[in-house]
């Protein structure tokens, strides 16, 4: 997940004003931030990179799912992304444990 570090004054929240946001106030919080970072954020990108960071950290699709609302663990296999950290790491720990067998 890329990081935009940009200077965003004012910020781009408001104070807790006691109630939800309108469907509308979250179109125009993120065409705001859409002006601000560069590119077409959308709310479901932030539903998409939450998932998936807790997917990575859990390795948990259940716990996904649930997270999520989702009525099938199936949904949750989308967030489920190989990173090539990890799949080197499965690698080498498969080549070790066969270098100990021999």
């Amino acid at each position: 997940m890329r990081v935009y570090t940009r200077d965003l004054t004012p910020p781009l929240h408001r104070a807790p004003l006691g109630h939800a946001l309108s469907p509308d106030g979250v179109e125009r919080l993120f065409v705001r931030l859409s002006e601000r970072v560069g590119f077409r954020a959308r709310p479901h990108m932030l539903r998409h990179s939450f998932a998936s960071e807790v997917a990575l950290s859990t390795k948990d699709p259940a716990l996904v799912k649930e997270l999520l609302g989702h009525a099938s663990v199936a949904s949750t296999d989308v967030y489920l992304h190989a990173r090539w950290a990890d799949m080197r790491a499965a690698v080498e720990a498969h080549q070790n444990t066969c270098r100990s067998a021999q």
